[in-house]
């Protein structure tokens, strides 16, 4: 007596959904036993990764808190549009390969030290022309990006930090890629909380300092990111930076084999952070409301962070690594249809708690001043839940290096997003934006369910 197997199409596979888990088994009470096993494998796979970010989200937590007390919405809706740019500044000077690194260190260590040494050889050089070409562009385009980006608001040495900030995040990001491919959870969870430790040294310094420019806040912020590299870099496993840095010949496969990933996660990044910035742009614009308004905005899609960072750094911790050894495209959606059943109800618990908590929690992360809008938080949060079931069967893109149907699915998304917004915004107003959000969120799945019902199995590894 044991597993009753079966064979099924990809077609349906996704059309049963998670019944196909529960028949996996003849006998009564054993899906549930599955479940069961199978969250705390989840658990205790994301114990280290929870706890770094539960760090880094309370440092975030303690930096807005921070500004939206001194400078109020308007400072935080400027440095939500600081934040967009520095996400695209970082995307470019790591050249997106994050999730390729994960996955080709993670596979070498299975083989021997010369395929290890392709991986981290390969990957650490390609960061290192990205993040000096992007520095160059950077410095160039100077001007433009404090007039049309940040509004005159930041000063000339601010910007500058900004890009260079944004290349020790690059370096860090390499790092905490290495630390995940390597499987040494509780290494990137220190270099999380060296992180952390540097943001929260920053919101220390304005609420003691009291800067009287925003100016002057941020720039110890990207500082601090310098800072956080220097902390994070002796956490490395003995012998991973001679690796990286050792000058021997590499096969030209090691560069090519980051570009699937590379165009997927750099894509995603520019789109997603392109999204915001437009968007943001348009509430700036807009006379009725301005910079107070997008840092309304800014708190609540902020609301839901917490919970956010924990199921995504689950995903990338559990979900990932067990993508990349799936050996066909049954096995991933049952894979993902498993992982749902967890990721769901939390999903759907977090997002009420978020709504019935919301002027609790809007006190808590920035101040009074902020705008307590019931109908916009359940809008956001309706959308964030959506959001979490589109990214489980959207990482399937990702394990497969699908880069087309991933990118055309993301712009797809960004550009409802914005469209949704721009026309809206005149005669909807402030709730128009976390509207279009979710609405976004609703069309991304139907495409995500179209698109995955025709796609072929995945080959034998």
């Amino acid at each position: 007596m044991g597993a009753r197997r079966f064979a099924c199409s990809t077609d349906e596979v996704w059309r049963r959904g998670p019944r196909v888990n529960v028949q996996l088994f003849s006998f009564a009470g054993m899906g549930e036993l599955l479940f069961v096993k199978r969250t705390l494998q989840i658990l205790r796979t994301s114990l280290p990764i929870l706890l770094g970010n539960v760090g880094r989200m309370g440092a975030n937590v303690l930096l807005s808190k921070a500004t939206g007390y001194l400078f109020g919405p308007a400072g935080v809706g400027l440095l939500g549009q600081v934040g967009s740019v520095a996400a695209v500044a970082t995307s470019l000077s790591t050249a997106c390969v994050d999730n390729g690194v994960v996955r080709h260190v993670a596979r070498a260590r299975s083989l021997d030290k010369e395929a290890e040494r392709n991986a981290l050889a390969s990957s650490l050089r390609i960061v290192s022309v990205a993040t000096i070409t992007c520095l160059f562009c950077g410095i160039c385009l100077l001007p433009f990006i404090r007039r049309h980006l940040f509004l005159d608001q930041l000063s000339v040495a601010a910007t500058g930090t900004l890009l260079l900030g944004a290349a020790a995040v690059a370096s860090l990001n390499w790092c905490l890629a290495v630390v995940n491919g390597q499987r040494r959870l509780w290494a990137l969870a220190g270099i999380h909380m060296a992180w952390s430790l540097t943001c929260a040294a920053a919101a220390a310094y304005m609420l003691m300092a009291r800067p009287r420019s925003i100016s002057d806040a941020l720039t110890v912020s990207f500082l601090g990111n310098i800072g956080a590299l220097a902390l994070a870099v002796p956490l490395l496993e003995s012998g991973t930076l001679r690796l990286a840095f050792s000058k021997g010949p590499l096969d030209r496969s090691s560069y090519l084999r980051f570009l699937p990933y590379s165009l997927m996660s750099g894509g995603s990044s520019l789109i997603v952070a392109g999204t915001a910035i437009l968007v943001r742009s348009r509430v700036i614009s807009d006379a009725s409301l301005g910079l107070p308004a997008a840092g309304a905005l800014e708190a609540i899609s902020k609301l839901s962070s917490p919970w956010l960072g924990v199921l995504t750094a689950s995903l990338s911790a559990y979900y990932m690594p067990r993508l990349a050894v799936a050996k066909s495209m049954e096995a991933m959606l049952r894979e993902a249809w498993s992982l749902l059943r967890v990721v769901a109800p939390v999903a759907m618990a977090s997002g009420i708690a978020t709504w019935w908590l919301r002027r609790d929690l809007l006190n808590l992360f920035y101040s009074r001043d902020f705008p307590d809008d019931s109908v916009a938080v359940a809008l956001q949060s309706f959308g964030d839940f959506l959001k979490m079931v589109g990214w489980t069967f959207g990482y399937t893109f990702i394990a497969t290096g699908d880069w087309r149907r991933f990118l055309t699915l993301e712009a797809s998304y960004s550009m409802v997003r914005v469209l949704l917004t721009w026309l809206g915004i005149r005669y909807f107003g402030f709730r128009c934006v976390p509207g279009a959000y979710c609405a976004s969120w609703v069309f991304y799945l139907a495409g995500l369910a179209w698109m995955l019902r025709g796609m072929q199995p995945v080959p034998a590894r």
